[in-house]
């Protein structure tokens, strides 16, 4: 949870938004609605849902979007909303790999590894081989 909080507040950084704000409480309640186990649901009513409280938290941005006479825009939005998706359900899994009963932690580890190794993998062999650079702008060195 703590890392989706940092993941989120990072897309803001990136986007020159400020943290502490409306936009970030509510993109916060949203990538931390993916990102908390399902049990943490089973305290509420079985009707209110983690897509419902997720559903609920795009409208109150749309209407935010309204209230703040459009200093949030919906592009804003759309970025908040899917950064919360990506962030959110990413972290998700990894904490359900993590706790799978079985070598989860082993399991992660591995993930981890083979994520690196094609990273670093890449990267040697792009600077030894490649002529051109991939997207300067984005990644200078690489």
């Amino acid at each position: 949870v703590l890392f989706a909080a940092v993941g989120i507040s990072e897309i803001f950084l990136m986007k020159k938004q400020i943290l502490v704000s409306f936009n970030f409480l509510l993109a916060l309640l949203a990538t931390l609605t993916w990102t908390v186990p399902d049990s943490f649901f089973k305290v509420f009513p079985s009707n209110i849902t983690k897509l419902g409280v997720f559903y609920g938290i795009i409208m109150l941005f749309l209407t935010w979007t309204v209230l703040s006479k459009n200093k949030t825009t919906f592009d804003d939005v759309g970025v908040y909303i899917l950064a919360a998706l990506y962030i959110g359900i990413g972290f998700h899994y990894m904490a359900a790999i993590r706790a799978y009963p079985q070598n989860g932690l082993a399991l992660l580890g591995c993930v981890f590894v083979v994520v690196w190794s094609t990273d670093i993998g890449a990267y040697m062999i792009g600077r030894k081989i490649g002529k051109h650079k991939l997207w300067p702008v984005i990644s200078p060195n690489k």
